[in-house]
């Protein structure tokens, strides 16, 4: 399972400090992110101190570049997945959904 830390601030408390863009819309602009795999918008939306403990790294990845390697794992065996965002309640709470086909080791299919 992958985890990750961020210590100090992340980007999105950076953002949401910001009054030109609102929390939903960096977390849009992360769900863009995660969806295109666009480095700029890693910069962008992953603060360059979170920490991503993934099984298959014995040490820590960090920053945009690490993230960019978990999405490079994930697309691997899901080269078709697609987050959402979802709001729940009283729109403070909110939810990565994906969807994807496993594809046993063969992408092309």
């Amino acid at each position: 399972m992958l985890r990750s830390q961020v210590p100090a601030q992340t980007s999105l408390e950076r953002h949401s400090k910001m009054p030109s863009q609102s929390t939903e819309s960096v977390m849009n602009r992360f769900v863009e992110f995660i969806n295109t795999g666009n480095e700029d918008l890693a910069r962008e939306v992953i603060s360059p101190d979170a920490v991503f403990h993934a099984p298959s790294h014995p040490e820590p990845l960090r920053g945009p570049d690490g993230y960019m390697e978990v999405l490079g794992m994930i697309r691997s065996a899901f080269p078709d997945v697609q987050w959402t965002l979802e709001l729940e309640g009283d729109g403070h709470r909110r939810r990565h959904r994906g969807r994807a086909v496993h594809h046993a080791g063969n992408p092309r299919r």
